[in-house]
């Protein structure tokens, strides 16, 4: 997981989507 242009957007996203799917 190093791509360097999408990290943080890519990090957030992953997170955003973890939250609610591990409700």
């Amino acid at each position: 997981m190093q791509w360097g242009h999408s990290t943080v957007q890519t990090e957030v996203t992953f997170v955003c989507t973890d939250l609610p799917h591990h409700t």
